[in-house]
């Protein structure tokens, strides 16, 4: 009798429906594997589709999340004897070696520079707080990395990063099979430009903003997703640019391919924060599956990825990037060239349905060793 083999994934930060998580990785692995899926905003226990979902203990407070998350998860992954258990936390990282050493095969899969994110962190202060507890973690990394049975890091950067000999490479581009429903765009009245994403001064929302207010009317700027920082909604609200700008909300993915797909441009903006500098972030990707132009902050990394399907700003001239939008909505034929040419190398490289291959073959040489 076949029975297939149980993946355990878990986190404690994530999102439920997290698009790298959920929607690429589990989507995928399902196909071969039985998936215990662990997460402490999973709203209803159940099982479907090869996937069974189990709630985490959730706990408000941020710190005392970090400091129990060993306690909270070890008890009810144990329940469960995985064939591989494979989480995506950098505070989980004790949970993962204790795992190890009671004889489990683990994967950590690494999102992030995960020492720039806690540097770019506003809520830690002061500053030499924070810069400890980011090389803490730089070095709990690096130490317990060495142990487990592989890592998947989410861009080729990040693989100095650890001391392991078992890495994989696999990006977030999106999946061509997700469904879309491409329809004659209407011609909007004034053109709108989007961002998508986690609403925090460190991706330059507020010079968004000055840039649309520098355009007097000319443009409206439709933000999607969470206010992340505390007291950006209200500064955002203060400046000129709030008067053409509209919040529409935080949406479930997926949902959000409307608005995107509504609009005449779409933006990231990034400041040049540690962590940003070789990021390759999910929005550029939609934006180009919805196949409208995107303008991108102006780093080497991305103008070496992206070079000529996008146009680049300097993200922390509101006046840079409102020269750029300026040249978007005064030549038609750019607009169309960067959407073809970027839609081009979505179907020949950049996407979802090539890179999984990676992951699958991955897991099927970990659970021959």
């Amino acid at each position: 009798m076949f029975v297939m083999k149980k993946i355990v994934i878990f986190s404690t930060v994530h999102q439920t429906f997290d698009a790298r998580i959920f929607h690429k990785e589990i989507k995928a692995l399902r196909e071969n594997y039985k998936i215990y899926y662990l997460n402490p905003n999973i709203s209803e226990e159940k099982e479907d589709k090869n996937i069974k979902f189990i709630k985490l203990k959730k706990r408000k407070n941020r710190f005392f999340r970090i400091l129990f998350s060993p306690i909270d998860t070890v008890n009810q992954l144990m329940k469960i004897n995985g064939d591989v258990y494979h989480f995506h936390d950098p505070e989980l990282l004790i949970t993962g070696l204790i795992l190890k050493i009671i004889g489990k095969k683990v994967i950590f899969d690494s999102h992030e520079n995960n020492y720039g994110l806690i540097i770019e962190k506003t809520y830690i202060k002061p500053f030499f707080l924070k810069f400890l507890i980011a090389k803490s973690v730089r070095f709990l990394e690096l130490f317990v990395s060495i142990f487990f049975d592989g890592i998947i890091v989410a861009r080729p950067d990040l693989k100095k990063l650890y001391k392991n000999k078992n890495i994989l490479v696999f990006r977030n581009f999106p999946d061509l099979n997700f469904k879309i429903e491409y329809k004659n765009k209407k011609k909007n009245p004034i053109p709108i430009i989007v961002y998508s994403g986690g609403l925090t001064y460190v991706r330059g929302i507020t010079q968004l903003i000055d840039a649309v207010g520098m355009l007097d009317g000319r443009v409206k700027l439709h933000l999607l997703g969470e206010w992340q920082d505390k007291g950006l909604k209200e500064d955002c609200e203060r400046r000129k640019g709030y008067r053409f700008t509209e919040y529409l909300g935080n949406f479930p993915y997926g949902e959000h391919f409307e608005y995107i797909m509504d609009a005449d441009m779409g933006v990231v903006p990034f400041l040049p924060a540690t962590n940003h500098l070789t990021t390759m972030p999910n929005k550029p990707f939609e934006y180009f599956l919805c196949k409208i132009p995107v303008l991108m902050s102006d780093f080497k990394y991305w103008k070496k990825i992206f070079g000529n399907i996008a146009l680049f700003f300097d993200p922390l001239s509101p006046e840079d990037i409102k020269e750029k939008i300026s040249m978007i909505l005064e030549n038609e034929d750019l607009s169309k060239k960067l959407v073809a040419k970027a839609y081009e190398k979505l179907l020949d490289e950049f996407n979802w349905n090539k890179e999984k291959k990676y992951l699958l073959d991955y897991y099927k040489k970990l659970l021959k060793n």
